[in-house]
């Protein structure tokens, strides 16, 4: 149980990139990042793409040392229950990470270093929201579908933490329900 967060991961290497992508479009927070973005710059910014380089080398150096910190610490979920709350403490960060590189690096965070010293800096929103991840993604069967949700979160984690809005999630959970109040 402690190395599925990874494996999905993995196996779902060609859609978790779009698709947190596709939420950020979907639920505007791509132009509100690109604006908290321009705001701190002073400049108009625009969405990077990602090299060939950023897009495939360091992508896979990202996911592989998230993985490694997964299966480290997975060695844990040998222990039933507190092994896989184990691995979630240890990992969650790095899963977390690992999750929402391609948005970071749209929004101007390019290459390790930079986006090292932004997770470093949001270390204890990357910390906790991984650390749910990891253990919602630890349970058994449903985990795929785990998977699939913490990647679609992840597009309102990361819109709460670059541009310091909390009601991010709120307001979409409304436009979901018809304006409905929560």
């Amino acid at each position: 149980a402690g190395y599925q967060p990874i494996v999905f991961s993995i196996c779902f290497y060609g859609f978790d990139d779009p698709f947190v992508v596709a939420a950020l479009e979907a639920t505007g927070g791509k132009e509100r990042l690109l604006l908290a973005t321009s705001a701190k710059t002073g400049g108009v910014a625009e969405w990077h793409e990602m090299g060939f380089f950023n897009k495939y080398f360091t992508r896979w150096c990202i996911k592989t040392a998230a993985g490694v910190i997964v299966g480290f610490s997975g060695l844990a979920s040998a222990i039933p229950l507190v092994g896989s709350v184990f691995t979630a403490l240890l990992a969650g960060w790095a899963v977390a990470w690992d999750m929402v590189y391609v948005p970071l690096a749209g929004i101007g965070r390019v290459g390790i270093l930079r986006q090292g010293a932004s997770v470093l800096a949001h270390f204890w929103e990357y910390y906790w929201f991984g650390f749910w991840a990891v253990l919602i993604e630890e349970i058994p069967i449903v985990g795929p579908v785990c998977h699939v949700y913490n990647v679609y979160s992840a597009a309102f984690f990361l819109e709460r933490v670059y541009t310091n809005n909390d009601n991010n999630l709120a307001s979409a959970m409304e436009g979901l329900l018809g304006g409905k109040e929560l």
